[in-house]
């Protein structure tokens, strides 16, 4: 089924999502601005069970994080933002596309994906003690919608 988001004040676009939950989890690290070095927290959506449309996810039963996620329904995001305000829509030129990017609270500026999700990230504890100690989880009870890449590693089957 089509959804349906504005994609321009004058027309409307039709959105197909690419992956559904009935919750969602919202982790919270922290980490280094890229630009002012300022410690900020920055999140990351997680998924305990989800419905893969599309089919890019390597553990369809496994659990996942959402990245370069270019569409997520007006209610999961109010209920992101909530919590993580610097949460939001950015293009940058690294990607080449426009995704809901963390942002610093001090100076403004986007929090890239890979520096948030990559190896020296929040997202990609190397240990049980740092995946204890660096992430909080605030979970919702609300469905989710959206346009994203689906990401899954060994540490996330920990995440409680």
């Amino acid at each position: 089924m089509a959804r349906w988001a504005m994609a321009h004040p004058c027309r409307m676009q039709s959105i197909e999502p690419n992956v559904r939950a009935r919750k969602f989890s919202l982790l919270v690290g922290r980490t280094a601005c890229q630009c002012c070095q300022a410690l900020i927290e920055v999140g990351a959506l997680w998924l305990d069970e989800f419905e893969d449309l599309d089919g890019q996810a390597m553990d369809p039963g496994g659990a996942a994080t959402l990245s370069y996620m270019e569409w997520l329904e007006a209610k999961p995001l109010a209920a992101c933002q909530g919590r993580l305000p610097g949460l939001r829509m950015a293009s940058t030129r690294m990607s080449g596309t426009t995704y809901l990017a963390n942002h610093c609270l001090i100076c403004g500026s986007v929090q890239g994906a890979p520096f948030v999700h990559g190896p020296d990230g929040p997202f990609w504890p190397d240990a049980d003690e740092s995946l204890a100690a660096g992430i909080r989880k605030f979970d919702f009870a609300v469905p989710l919608s959206a346009v994203a890449s689906i990401s899954q590693a060994t540490w996330m089957d920990r995440v409680g």
